[in-house]
């Protein structure tokens, strides 16, 4: 990662409401001396994979066993949301790490959050290269601000197995230009059932 171990500080509380398979609601209240709080209403970003208005249907398809949430045990507080979506062949992901200095500058200001986004994911497949890291900026919380989409990197996502993910990465642009490196990731939670029935590993 950009950025060593990170310490966690509650600033409130949410809570999430899926209203059908397609939509949910978020409501939040912050702590902080802020006064902020509120709700807003979501959309599914990619198409439904397995979801019924009674529960999972249970037929998942392979690659979709790949998606979860990973991180790093050194560097705990950061890591990458990913999304394998294979009735869109679309692979999309949410890092959310640090600035290269963010133990000095510390606070809101030293977080980064960068999306990993490519169309081109192939069925029967493990790893994919060319894919596109994007940052975001001009937005305002929970407010509708349009935002710009900047393309500041390109990564490959290698799943050696249904437990470890490896993600190479290199910034062209941005406040992280020129840094890249090599994160080496482990599955939070249980690995989901069927994903090493998928003949994906020798």
């Amino acid at each position: 990662m950009l950025c060593s171990g990170a310490t966690e500080t509650v600033v409130g509380s949410a809570t999430l409401r899926f209203d059908d398979c397609f939509k949910a609601t978020l409501t939040y209240e912050f702590t902080d001396g802020s006064g902020r709080s509120g709700t807003i209403p979501l959309i599914r970003l990619t198409s439904n994979v397995s979801c019924l208005p009674g529960g999972d249907n249970l037929n998942i398809a392979g690659p979709y066993l790949l998606s979860g949430n990973w991180y790093r045990p050194n560097t705990s507080g950061q890591g990458l949301i990913v999304d394998v979506n294979p009735g869109q062949h679309f692979l999309f992901a949410t890092w959310y790490t640090f600035s290269a200095n963010g133990q000095q500058t510390g606070g809101a200001a030293s977080q980064r959050w960068y999306t990993l986004q490519s169309g081109d994911w192939i069925e029967g497949t493990t790893s994919l290269d060319g894919v596109g890291i994007y940052t975001a900026n001009g937005g305002e919380f929970d407010r509708p601000t349009p935002t710009t989409t900047e393309r500041v990197g390109t990564a490959s996502v290698q799943f050696t197995t249904c437990k470890t993910l490896l993600i190479t990465y290199q910034f062209s642009s941005g406040d992280n230009e020129g840094k890249s490196g090599t994160l080496s990731l482990s599955r939070v939670g249980p690995t989901p059932a069927g994903c090493e029935d998928q003949n994906y590993f020798p």
